[in-house]
């Protein structure tokens, strides 16, 4: 399912974490540009593969295979004939950034005094870990906190994504910021605030909590790359010059719909 298809709260829906990434990856251009800055990318000029499996074998598990939530990479371009700037397609791929995010619920209950602290299981660091060794070019994770729908007003619902993602900023920060003096990372914290009549898409209240920069490692490892490369051969020419891939049931990859991107001329 894509974004836009349900009228449902993020807060209640539970494939959540990848509702979120598909929102963010359109939202974060117009609402935090800063975010694709630390990740060494033009907020209005780049391409994403949402969830792509990768084969990555050892000699344990020859035929192991690895979700990354997100593979973002830069868009090149050239001079047509007729003057106009038009995308090269497949994109060159020397330079490839992986993104691990985590959607984590939390609501006004969960701030309580008598609230039960449970630490939340999660293998983020493992996976941030295992993408540096993978071999790109730099590795970030993207929390986005998905706040109880329950503000009266636009303005409640910034005040409850503030709130509560103030609250469990610390929270994040644990679970993404072990070993960070050696751990060359990005990371970004948002919290998202919903209203009650409107679906998550539409709530428009997301809060930026955190930025930090994910340092260059260096260019893509030619094994990461190879797999990404076919991966794009796969994928239509972009009808923007910000598109975000998805995978449908089988094995095709399409765009999804992004009112404010810029039309990408065709070859």
């Amino acid at each position: 399912m894509s974004v836009g298809e349900s009228s449902e709260h993020l807060f209640y829906l539970e494939n959540r974490e990848g509702l979120a990434v598909e929102q963010m990856l359109q939202m974060l251009p117009q609402i935090c540009p800063a975010w694709y800055d630390s990740l060494g990318l033009d907020a209005d000029c780049h391409w994403a593969l949402v969830r792509p499996i990768l084969s990555t074998p050892t000699p344990r598990k020859p035929k192991a295979k690895t979700e990354i939530d997100v593979i973002l990479g830069r868009i090149a371009s050239l001079v047509d004939f007729g003057g106009a700037m038009t995308a090269i397609w497949p994109p060159p791929t020397d330079y490839l950034v992986a993104i691990e995010a985590k959607c984590p619920k939390k609501s006004w209950d969960d701030m309580a005094p008598w609230a039960s602290p449970v630490s939340r299981k999660s293998e983020l660091m493992q996976q941030l870990k295992r993408n540096i060794d993978l071999g790109f070019s730099r590795v970030g994770a993207l929390h986005v906190f998905a706040t109880s729908p329950d503000a009266e007003s636009f303005g409640g619902a910034m005040h409850t994504a503030s709130s509560i993602g103030d609250h469990f900023l610390t929270e994040a920060e644990r679970e993404a910021d072990e070993d960070v003096v050696s751990l060359p990372i990005g990371h970004c914290v948002l919290s998202v605030g919903e209203v009650p009549w409107r679906p998550y898409h539409q709530s428009g209240a997301v809060r930026l909590l955190k930025m930090r920069t994910a340092p260059l490692i260096g260019l893509a490892a030619p094994a990461i790359r190879d797999q990404v490369d076919s991966i794009l051969r796969r994928t239509p020419r972009p009808r923007c010059w910000r598109a975000v891939y998805v995978q449908d049931s089988g094995d095709s990859w399409g765009q999804l719909d992004d009112l404010f991107a810029v039309p990408c001329p065709a070859a």
